[in-house]
């Protein structure tokens, strides 16, 4: 499986850095690609979409598996334990997982929830998802 890295402050950015260049209303680079191609985001007047959990995204990234952050590198990695929601039994991580495709905070390999640094966490549905935005705008 191809590896995708996106920088991680994107992901928690994303949204802001849209909203922001919306309101100066002005095109915005973020970040580059799977290919290393810079990436543009563009703040049309088009509707972003919204993350749908059921919906299936297509992309590099299997869908049910959990994602974390590989510490210090900023990329995406398959999580061995856990390596879906369905073993992630830490209440707020599950929860947030479910609804939202991504969680930042500790778990231990049970799924339960843990101490120290906190992670990045996401599904790789979600991952897609973003994924599937930059090249959007990118071919803007």
């Amino acid at each position: 499986m191809k590896k995708l890295t996106i920088n991680r402050h994107m992901l928690a950015q994303r949204t802001l850095a849209v909203v922001v260049a919306a309101a100066l209303g002005m095109a915005m680079p973020v970040g580059g690609n799977a290919n290393g191609a810079s990436v543009v985001m563009s703040a049309s007047a088009e509707p972003r979409r919204s993350y749908t959990p059921t919906a299936v995204y297509e992309g590099v990234f299997e869908p049910n598996r959990l994602y974390k952050v590989v510490h210090g590198s900023g990329s995406w990695g398959g999580s061995p334990r856990p390596s879906r929601v369905r073993d992630v039994t830490c209440r707020n991580a599950r929860t947030a997982l479910e609804h939202e495709g991504f969680w930042k905070g500790a778990l231990i390999s049970t799924g339960a929830c843990g101490s120290g640094e906190p992670t990045e966490w996401a599904t790789g549905n979600f991952l897609n998802f973003q994924a599937g935005l930059y090249e959007k705008d990118a071919a803007l």
